[in-house]
């Protein structure tokens, strides 16, 4: 079969079109990734937790329970994209300066982790860390399914006790935690212009990041 040159031309220009142009697929919005640091000052109080030693539900003698805990660090933090990652998932990477930590140990005793004593003085840590993590920018409320946070100094200033390294390790988790929890609300602003619910969950399907 014959065709006239601008049959042609015209069977061309349909070939070139996107697939979402011909009706049998709809093209993603394109989004841009704010670029530039953003501000994000760290002053919050954390909740209690308790600290068994050996990581069991009793409480066997030296379990505490970790109160009145309290972060502050210089913090600015930025968006990457990075080639491995899905289309729309944006990488957080976030630098912590000038960090403090305290918090007080109350001893815990008996199976049922009930208070064994009066409360330690305050004890205090100096901290510099590297926080990393996974968001995925179309899910609104903004939630956090990969992160890490990297100590290059956490050190005890002062103490009025010995501190366990188990105690240590605890703290990291919870300000890691805390850090998924100011990354969501700051970024469902920045995405959706709206404050993140605060009963729907900061993590989904959460796993630790890579190093």
């Amino acid at each position: 079969m014959k065709h006239s040159i601008s049959t042609i031309l015209l069977m061309l220009v349909l070939a070139s079109l996107p697939l979402s142009a011909c009706g049998s697929q709809t093209a993603a919005p394109s989004v841009s990734t704010p670029s530039g640091a953003f501000g994000m000052p760290i002053d919050e109080n954390l909740d209690d937790v308790t600290v068994n030693v050996d990581g069991s539900e009793d409480c066997k003698p030296g379990s505490v329970r970790m109160i009145d805990q309290h972060v502050i660090a210089d913090s600015s933090y930025a968006l990457e994209e990075v080639a491995e990652n899905p289309i729309g998932v944006e990488r957080v990477h976030a630098s912590l300066n000038m960090g403090v930590f305290t918090l007080k140990l109350r001893p815990l005793a008996g199976p049922e982790c009930v208070d064994g004593g009066p409360a330690s003085g305050t004890i205090t840590v100096d901290f510099v860390a590297e926080y990393r993590a996974d968001v995925d920018r179309s899910l609104d409320p903004v939630c956090v399914f990969r992160s890490r946070v990297d100590f290059s100094q956490f050190n005890i200033r002062s103490s009025p006790q010995p501190v366990d390294n188990y105690v240590l390790e605890k703290a990291k988790g919870k300000i890691l935690a805390m850090l998924d929890a100011r990354v969501a609300a700051q970024l469902n602003q920045l995405f959706f212009g709206t404050e993140r619910d605060p009963n729907a969950d900061v993590r989904c399907d959460w796993s630790e990041l890579p190093g």
